[in-house]
């Protein structure tokens, strides 16, 4: 057992494994599922390799509620995690926000915060969490987020912000942009006026008229525009793990995907929370929609959910190109909203029994991944959401399921006409 630092502290648990990326501690007599190691070392990887980082180990501590309260928690403006430097303490595995910046984190810090929530699963999927577009500008300014009465809603809108810029622009110029800031100043918390130089110089254009283009960029639900960094990658691969095509009876088999989500299988990672709730297992997988039909379909969380059990359904688009669902075990009047042309009340009343899920009305596919969506026309309206039917095109969707961590009961998606 090592002390937290120097200047005392709590005693950190042991390292359970370890290799020249990743340092992992916990306390030892505590479950951590079987492929939760393997998934954080590659986010790792991908992390310093993408960003042109000096390969280097992250130490990643594991310091639940049940061991550690918030006093022992070395983190001063949260209590769920935090990093420092290439350290992250958390109260969850594994958070790739947190790995985000510890494996590279060289931003100005909103922004910083923006690309660690972008790459990031989210925990809810309504746009009405982000700050208006005028108070990410305020921070941005200041270069820092402490000021804000919404610290979570600024992350997701400068997130937002962070997704226009590589929908527009593409991944090349924005670690471009980052290696500029990076080699300028090691100080984070940066005021715009600071790296506005830089920003011209990769982007051909001052930051006023980018940020007069962004107001072009629609606000849309929070899975539509997050990237998470392992599922999204997966999607890139092209490596399928099932095969789904709609179907009109409830037990098609080939209109379902499930899995057991047991906590020894080598593709399953937890403990895992999202924003501090209860624990679950998760896994990621890449299916392939066959909508044969082309038209509206239902997307329903199978098998034996429980009220913690979640889906997330996402291409890997954005506000502009992008399909992207989150799936409960909700009441009706939580599920979420859908565009598409049906009245609100019809679509209500065809679905009730069903979760549905957000989405924009243009096919999103992994090509996103891999190349800048600069030709894209101009934003479609977002502002005639309501509950129904989710148009969701063919192609390749990262699918990432949380199941209870006490039962290895199957969990699924399906996909009924």
């Amino acid at each position: 057992m090592l002390s937290a630092s120097a200047c005392g502290g709590p005693e950190l648990p042991p390292i359970v494994q370890r290799s020249p990326r990743l340092t992992l501690r916990a306390p030892a007599e505590l479950e951590i599922c079987a492929g939760t190691f393997d998934l954080m070392e590659s986010e790792v990887i991908e992390l310093q390799d993408r960003f042109g980082v000096e390969p280097g180990p992250v130490e990643y501590t594991w310091m639940p509620e049940s061991h550690y309260d918030d006093a022992e928690l070395p983190c001063k403006l949260s209590t769920l995690a935090c990093s420092l430097d290439a350290e992250v303490y958390a109260r969850t595995l594994a958070s790739t926000h947190e790995l985000v910046h510890a494996a590279r984190e060289s931003l100005p810090a909103v922004l910083e915060e923006g690309l660690a929530t972008f790459l990031s699963a989210p925990s809810s999927n309504d746009p009405a969490e982000m700050v208006a577009r005028a108070q990410l500008l305020e921070a941005l300014a200041l270069g820092s987020w402490e000021g804000s009465e919404d610290g979570r809603g600024l992350y997701e809108r400068s997130a937002h912000f962070v997704s226009f810029l590589i929908s527009r622009s593409g991944w090349d110029k924005f670690i471009e942009f980052e290696r500029r800031v990076r080699d300028a100043s090691s100080n984070r918390e940066q005021p715009l006026a600071e790296w506005t130089t830089d920003f011209e110089a990769v982007y051909g254009e001052t930051f006023e008229q980018a940020w007069a283009a962004y107001a072009d960029y629609p606000d849309c639900a929070l899975a539509q525009f997050h990237h998470p960094l392992t599922a999204c990658g997966r999607v890139m691969s092209g490596v399928v793990d099932a095969s789904l095509r709609p179907a009109f009876m409830a037990d098609a088999e080939d209109a379902e995907f499930s899995d057991a989500l047991a906590c020894t299988d080598d593709h399953v990672f937890g403990p895992h929370s999202l924003n501090g709730g209860v624990a679950t297992r998760a896994a990621n997988f890449v299916i392939e929609v066959d909508n044969w039909v082309g038209g509206s379909v239902a997307i329903a969380l199978s098998g034996a959910p429980s009220p913690d059990s979640r889906a997330l359904v996402t291409s890997c688009g954005d506000c502009w190109d992008g399909s992207a669902s989150m799936l409960t075990h909700a009441s009706p009047d939580e599920r979420l909203a859908a565009r598409g042309a049906m009245p609100r009340a019809a679509s209500l009343g065809l679905f009730a029994e069903g979760f549905v899920a957000k989405t924009c009305s243009t096919p999103g596919t992994a090509a996103f991944w891999l190349r800048a969506l600069g030709e894209n026309s101009g934003a479609r309206r977002h502002d005639a959401l309501h509950h129904g039917l989710l148009e969701l095109p063919s192609g390749l969707y990262a699918l990432i399921l949380y199941g209870a961590f006490d039962t290895d009961g199957a969990l699924g998606l399906r996909l009924q006409y």
